[in-house]
């Protein structure tokens, strides 16, 4: 079995890549999929909270990969310079 930087990385670099809200000026958000596992990356480049409502839909039965805040706020709140990747089977 693959460990999580290992599948991390396969996304990364050889997954289906699907910008989410480019038109957003605050929110850099895409989705990779590879072999039946979907990473959503999210990235606030503000320095407020920004809610993702409207924006993008986190699933229910993913799982929060990484982190760059020790603690986790609302699921559907970024804070100011929060990033997250979540990751999911499809």
């Amino acid at each position: 079995m693959n460990s999580l930087a290992e599948i991390l990385s396969l996304l990364q670099v050889y997954g289906d890549f699907e910008l989410i809200a480019p038109e957003h000026e605050q929110l850099f958000a895409h989705q990779r999929t590879l072999d039946g596992v979907k990473a959503t990356v999210l990235m606030n480049w503000g320095t407020s909270s920004l809610s993702l409502d409207g924006l993008v839909t986190v699933p229910s039965q993913t799982t929060l990969a990484l982190c760059n805040y020790s603690t986790q706020d609302e699921a559907g709140v970024l804070r100011g310079y929060e990033g997250r990747i979540y990751i999911e089977k499809v």
